[in-house]
Order: structure tokens, then C-alpha cells, then sequence
């Protein structure tokens, strides 16, 4: 009888798992993925973080709208870990403290958003709310002011 030597049955042992590892999983009989396939599930995915940032603010919004404060924070942080740079998640994630009662997180968060851009109508609602609960009416009034220009019919 021929005998082998333990080191050549790991070798060969490690060759086949890598043969069959090779040829697809072969628990389920499915080979691997073509490249063709690869890249049309990387087109799927969010290609840019900007995209990523919008995709994880429309979420936070809509989360908000649900009244889910968690899962809208959440998704807010996800679109600024995306983009820092996203003035939608910003008041977004401001929006929320509002709404948790935390004013004085909320105030620079919304101030920074309403700063850059002017036409965010929520964000001014939400920054008079965080200025009349810390006690400055008149920011609070002005912000409202701004509010309403932007939706006179919310």
C-alpha cells in the first residue's frame, strides 16, 4: 500500500478547497458572480457620498414626518458622516432636538443651515421654535418671519 506523506494531504486538501472556492459555492450549486453582474449591483450603490448624503436625508425626512425620532436621527448622522457638507441632513438633525426638546443642540445646527442656505422654510420654523423655548423672542419672531415668507401656506 502506498503511503502519503501528511503534508502532501494538506496540500492537496488546500488545493481542492481552493478549486472548489474557484468554481462558485458549491453548497448551492450557483457559480460566482460574473463581472457583469459585480457591476451592476456596484451601479446600485450610491456612487457618490453626496448621493449617499440625499438618499440617507430624504429617509431622516421621511422618518420625521412618521414622528420616528430615532431612526430619523440615525439616518440624518448617516448623511453627514456621507457628506459633513450636507445642509439638509444639518437641519434635519436639528429639526430633531427640536422636536426631542434639546434647544440648546438644536440652535447651532440650525443656525448653520439657515445661514447657507435661505430657502429651507422647515429650518426656520424649527430655529424659532428652539429660539422661543430658550427665551429670544425676538430671533424667534424673526426666524418665524422668515418661515412663513418661505411657505405662507404651511
Amino acid at each position: 500500500m502506498l503511503k502519503r506523506s501528511p503534508r502532501w494531504t494538506q496540500e492537496i486538501a488546500i488545493a481542492t478547497a481552493f478549486a472548489l472556492t474557484a468554481s462558485g459555492c458549491a453548497s448551492h450549486g450557483r457559480p460566482r458572480a460574473a463581472p457583469a453582474e459585480t457591476s451592476a449591483v456596484a451601479a446600485a450603490k450610491p456612487t457618490a457620498p453626496r448621493e449617499a448624503a440625499r438618499q440617507q436625508t430624504e429617509a431622516g425626512n421621511e422618518f420625521l414626518r412618521r414622528g420616528l425620532l430615532d431612526e430619523a436621527e440615525h439616518a440624518f448622522r448617516l448623511a453627514l458622516e456621507a457628506d459633513p457638507g450636507s445642509l439638509e441632513a444639518v437641519s434635519g438633525l436639528g429639526r430633531v432636538h427640536v422636536m426631542r426638546g434639546k434647544y440648546s443642540e438644536a440652535v447651532p445646527l440650525l443656525e448653520r443651515a439657515a445661514r447657507v442656505s435661505s430657502q429651507m422654510g422647515s429650518t426656520f420654523q424649527a430655529l424659532g421654535d428652539a429660539y422661543a423655548a430658550t427665551g429670544d423672542l425676538e430671533r424667534a419672531s424673526v426666524a418665524y418671519r422668515q418661515a412663513v415668507a418661505l411657505a405662507p401656506a404651511d
